[in-house]
């Protein structure tokens, strides 16, 4: 399968997510976004180069854990895909109950535009490299494409993670300013 199809399906895997949010009762998952409170309890001490480093270990890591767990039937690459395209869409809806839709895009847009592509890229090279596996472990003539397919999307994933760091740094310094125009 080409790496585009892998791209359109994480794509499409993370937009149903956010479909499926938007249909979703906007309280349905408010005690399970109190961990967000939290987070942003112990986040809001740090100054922004504190920040840059937490938001870029943390989305680091789970770009990795996508990555090494993916041959385990690809459930943590899709259900990363679906719980965060939902979660966006569920945690926009309560923002917008208190604040302005450019407090949103605020938000969101500035470190968004590539973070949101890097996420998408990181996730279809994950489930590109986990399928390779699965093929070679069921069909023994595709083993030998399996160590190609790692190291083609461990490139991929470097890509990905090399996009993180503009992403973090806007998050860290301007975000924080655009929302601060807003709120």
């Amino acid at each position: 399968m080409t790496f585009t199809r892998w791209l359109y399906i994480a794509g499409s895997v993370f937009v149903t997510g956010m479909f499926i949010g938007s249909l979703l009762p906007a309280g349905a998952i408010a005690e399970e976004l109190s961990i967000f409170d939290e987070l942003a309890g112990e986040t809001q001490s740090l100054s922004g180069a504190g920040l840059l480093v937490f938001i870029l270990l943390n989305n680091v890591t789970a770009f990795m854990m996508a990555f090494l767990v993916a041959p385990l039937l690809l459930l943590l690459p899709l259900a990363s895909l679906f719980l965060n395209g939902a979660v966006i869409t569920l945690v926009s809806r309560l923002v917008l109950e208190d604040q302005s839709i450019g407090f949103l895009m605020a938000g969101l847009l500035p470190h968004g535009v590539i973070e949101i592509p890097a996420y998408i890229l990181a996730m279809a090279a994950s489930l590109s490299f986990g399928f390779a596996v699965l093929r070679g472990l069921f069909r023994p003539a595709y083993r030998p494409q399996v160590l190609p397919e790692f190291k083609t999307n461990l490139r991929r994933l470097g890509i990905a993670l090399t996009l993180l760091v503009p992403a973090a740094l806007i998050e860290s310094f301007i975000t924080p300013l655009f929302i601060g125009w807003f709120g």
